[in-house]
């Protein structure tokens, strides 16, 4: 059995405390950038993305909550469910229960708007990161050829980097994963 699978195990293990669950989930994490080579890195990021897109669990409680949103909206699937919609229908019945975030995750999952919005989102996120990224690497290119001390500078790609790291944008950009290797070997 290799690390990913073992995690797999744990993660999916009902059997375990939350804490375990959540370490092994962590180290699934971690695997999609220190993995011991390229084969077990792209395991890890196809494990995560099976994870992260499965459909929030379902209960009665949460199906008779979507039954309302439906009844409400005068639509047949959540899919066809606007926006404002489900806002207006949780705001209203001030639901602040884990149910309440689960029909809002299933909506997320089933609706394509949303969905084309969760894209738009990506790339947005993907461009502020490259060009926090670019304007670190114009300083400490400028301050390499003036021979001035770039420490400083490379701590703050660090720091840019490990607060980028649980993002998905380091599973769909693999080049920032190659970077990020760079610096921390200061190689950049």
């Amino acid at each position: 059995m290799n690390r990913v699978t073992a995690l797999l195990h744990v993660i999916n293990d009902a059997s375990r405390s939350q804490s375990e669950r959540d370490d092994a989930l962590a180290a699934l994490k971690s695997l999609v950038t220190d993995g011991s080579d390229e084969a077990e890195r792209r395991q890890a990021r196809a494990q995560l993305a099976i994870l992260d897109s499965d459909c929030p669990p379902t209960s009665p409680a949460l199906d008779h909550l979507a039954e309302q949103l439906l009844r409400c909206a005068h639509v047949s699937t959540l899919g066809e469910v606007p926006h404002h919609a489900v806002h207006q229908f949780l705001t209203e019945l001030g639901i602040t229960t884990p149910d309440a975030h689960s029909l809002y995750q299933r909506w997320l999952h089933e609706s394509p708007e949303a969905q084309r919005k969760m894209q738009q989102m990506a790339v947005h996120l993907a461009n502020c990161f490259f060009d926090q990224q670019e304007v670190l690497a114009a300083r400490l290119q400028d301050a390499t050829a003036k021979g001035q001390d770039t420490q400083a500078i490379r701590n703050e790609i660090k720091r840019l980097f490990k607060s980028w790291v649980d993002s998905s944008i380091f599973n769909e950009h693999p080049e920032i994963r190659q970077m990020m290797r760079d610096v921390l070997a200061n190689k950049l």
